[in-house]
């Protein structure tokens, strides 16, 4: 099942994806940090939104409560500030353990809730697929392994893992075999456009915001078409365009966000519906989840407030690069444009 190297390279050639597939492994690999503080990767082994239910915004004194979080964030995102300086002119490795600790601790506003709403994304998308126990699944672009494992906990679900990222597959593995549901999740090094699978013998490919960092996504959409057997499903949460065009206005903004989270392009909604369409998809079904995602987005985008001049101050003397600089500007910016309706969360559901 696992490509050997040299296939895998054909694959690249084939689908077009190769500079994608480069970009993104320098991302996690030099952003890993930034996802362990703001993400929690070590706690919860999931990368992406969390779906939020409607509710009514809060009162003043909440608000109030906010705010004085956002104040204590400052103030212990500084200390980290700090403590990462020190740590580059002491070259210690303490000191750097101790940054990331200072810096988690300062973004750990309301990361219970944003657990459960990653959790309930995952519950969402299993439901609109129509997932049941017993049923093979690809997880085309698996992160670390979170959602696979919880599938398969929750639904008693195959999962195979789908990945480039060799450090996001090392940790994978090490969380699956540690996990009580490890024993039917499996992580393979493969470009999902270019699966190493045999035809018509998966029941469900799952891609939670992965397919944003493809560049070929017509090669994603016939490789899940043909690993699918008839009446299986492809089901796609991600980041899409509600249309062709993006409004001059936000053009430079939606491409600073886009590049800094190493996304080639955004899919837009009637492109990608259409694609499905044409290759052979049936039942095509899309919902629109923008509202439900906010949340998540504003999140990250306060982070970025208090992320920024620490980041200037350490990119100042080297201690961050280019690629780490980019995905704070990108968390800043993924919210502006999400807020002025540039882009919108969707999931779609076809079926073979």
């Amino acid at each position: 099942m696992v490509k050997t190297a040299a296939v895998l390279d054909v694959a690249e050639r084939r689908s077009g994806n190769g500079p994608a597939r480069r970009a993104v492994i320098d991302y996690y690999d030099q952003c890993r940090d930034d996802y362990r503080i703001l993400w929690r990767t070590d706690e919860n082994g999931t990368i992406h939104f969390g779906f939020f239910d409607d509710r009514k915004h809060g009162s003043f004194a909440a608000r109030a409560v906010g705010m004085l979080r956002l104040v204590q964030t400052y103030m212990v995102g500084a200390a980290a500030a700090v403590t990462a300086l020190g740590a580059m002119l002491t070259r210690t490795a303490w000191g750097r353990t101790k940054s990331v600790e200072w810096l988690r601790r300062a973004a750990r506003g309301r990361a219970a809730r944003h657990d459960v709403a990653q959790a309930r994304m995952m519950d969402v998308c299993a439901r609109a697929s129509g997932m049941r126990a017993g049923e093979r699944v690809i997880d085309a672009g698996c992160g670390i392994g979170g959602s696979g494992l919880w599938l398969a906990a929750h639904y008693g679900v195959k999962v195979v893992g789908l990945n480039v990222q060799p450090s996001h597959l090392h940790e994978a593995r090490r969380r699956a075999a540690i996990h009580p549901a490890g024993s039917r999740v499996h992580f393979s090094a493969q470009d999902f456009t270019e699966m190493g699978l045999a035809s018509g013998t998966v029941d469900v490919v799952w891609a939670l915001e992965s397919v944003c960092h493809c560049a070929d996504k017509l090669a994603f959409v016939a490789e899940s078409y043909r690993v699918l057997r008839p009446g299986g499903r492809l089901m796609v949460a991600d980041f899409f365009q509600p249309r062709e065009d993006v409004a001059p206005e936000h053009q430079e903004s939606m491409r600073t966000w886009t590049r800094g989270w190493a996304l080639p392009d955004l899919a837009a909604v009637p492109v990608f519906h259409r694609m499905l369409s044409e290759r052979g998809f049936h039942e095509v079904t899309y919902r629109d989840i923008g509202r439900h995602v906010l949340p998540s987005s504003r999140r990250l985008y306060k982070a970025s407030l208090v992320a920024r001049p620490i980041d200037l101050l350490l990119s100042s003397i080297g201690a961050r690069s280019r690629i780490q600089r980019e995905n704070v500007r990108a968390a800043y910016y993924q919210y502006r444009t999400l807020r002025a309706g540039a882009w919108t969360y969707g999931v779609f559901v076809a079926t073979k």
